[in-house]
């Protein structure tokens, strides 16, 4: 390979992408009550929060632009370097951790800018997929270790840190093998089922028809056998789903039919208490909100709001979820105008969105570290978009065709 400034920018973000999948690993050992020693992860975390911002500085190269974003981006940015605010100022932990909260408050920031930005300059890049995949590969090692080490699991695991892979399926999407995405979205649904998590088998379920419908669309490709081999993979994925669902003491379909008597896990009592606590909340804190995570230390339950609407109003208040609707209605009418001129990365991106939706409703995506993983996708994606339509390439590529 030519050693060239492109070639050492496309390593160096293939490094970054590699440090932050060793910190989705280790976050997600963090995420399941720290009991497995995480080593050297908070300093990796640091490390690699530097190397990101640091990262910055490769737009001073020669032949490196920095593009202007889109809206989309533009809100996204905006809605992150709020929360960058009220975390610094009102968030009432100290020291190391306050450390860490301003790192995660600025870590989504710095992967959108540079993903969309790398991508606008370079294109999609087979090393870039080969890191998407790493990252899917490092998290489902982290998430087996968590797995199989019964000793210190809860009888009951709802293993949360699976969502990881909810997260990153989208990219590692982009692969153009069929069998290779058939057995990725096949290895994720099982590790979904065996986490006994509800909400992430409704928005794995709903990202993965939106995929395919998506898919259909993008591709004119609905003709009758491709009806017919669509309900062949209905099949086999209905299959695992009435296999792994019907495992273990507490089976995952008697936990979907005790909704109605647990309240969603008691998230209802969760939403009215949050709500709440919006509602008590005094003029400036409903303005600029009370900091991050303020609502499971302000909460008499101790609980989280298990939503994203209500946590992000009362963590950073009108200002904060303003932004954040911005960006997310924004996203959805950038999904719709992808689908439309029919872009090879409209796909990935429908099916990003769909279980955006789903979990922000039940659970929560924004103020977790998975977020930067999420930005990683909705960077890429739409950089790599521009970059097509800026170049007169066709959207509808042989990525989708073989």
């Amino acid at each position: 390979m030519q050693l060239s400034i492109e070639n050492i920018v496309k390593f160096f973000f293939c490094f970054l992408i590699f440090l932050l999948a060793e910190c989705c690993g280790y976050n997600m050992i963090m995420m399941e009550g720290g009991y497995l020693d995480v080593g050297l992860g908070r300093y990796v975390i640091a490390l690699t929060f530097m190397l990101w911002g640091g990262a910055v500085a490769i737009f001073m190269l020669p032949g490196v632009n920095f593009y202007k974003p889109p809206f989309t981006v533009t809100a996204f940015l905006a809605y992150f370097f709020w929360v960058i605010i009220p975390t610094t100022i009102l968030t009432t932990r100290s020291g190391d951790s306050l450390t860490f909260n301003i790192i995660g408050a600025w870590m989504p920031l710095l992967v959108l800018l540079l993903s969309y930005n790398i991508a606008r300059n370079y294109g999609h890049n087979r090393w870039f997929l080969i890191m998407f995949l790493a990252i899917g590969a490092i998290c489902t090692r982290q998430y087996f270790k968590i797995f199989f080490n019964f000793n210190a699991i809860a009888e009951e695991s709802h293993l949360i840190s699976s969502y990881y892979l909810l997260y990153i399926l989208p990219l590692m999407m982009l692969c153009k093998s069929k069998t290779l995405r058939l057995t990725l979205s096949l290895l994720v649904l099982i590790m979904i089922l065996i986490s006994f998590k509800r909400a992430g088998i409704v928005a794995l379920v709903l990202g993965l028809i939106t995929y395919v419908v998506s898919m259909q669309f993008v591709t004119n490709r609905i003709k009758p056998s491709s009806i017919l081999a669509g309900l062949i993979i209905g099949a086999l994925f209905a299959f695992v789903i009435i296999m792994l669902g019907n495992m273990g003491e507490e089976t995952l379909f008697e936990r979907f039919e005790n909704i109605g008597n647990d309240n969603g896990s008691g998230r209802t009592v969760v939403w009215a208490i949050t709500a709440k606590m919006i509602e008590d909340s005094d003029l400036s804190s409903l303005l600029f909100g009370h900091g991050y995570n303020a609502v499971v230390q302000n909460s008499p339950i101790n609980l989280s709001a298990h939503n994203d609407f209500l946590e992000i109003t009362y963590d950073y208040g009108i200002i904060g979820i303003t932004l954040y609707l911005s960006a997310f209605i924004s996203l959805c009418y950038y999904v719709v105008k992808m689908l439309r001129e029919k872009s090879e990365y409209a796909p990935s991106m429908a099916m990003l969105t769909s279980i955006m939706f789903v979990l922000s409703m039940i659970s929560h995506i924004a103020i977790y570290y998975w977020m930067n993983v999420v930005m990683l996708t909705v960077g890429y994606c739409i950089g790599n978009f521009k970059r097509n339509k800026y170049l007169l390439i066709p959207q509808e590529t042989n990525a989708l065709n073989e």
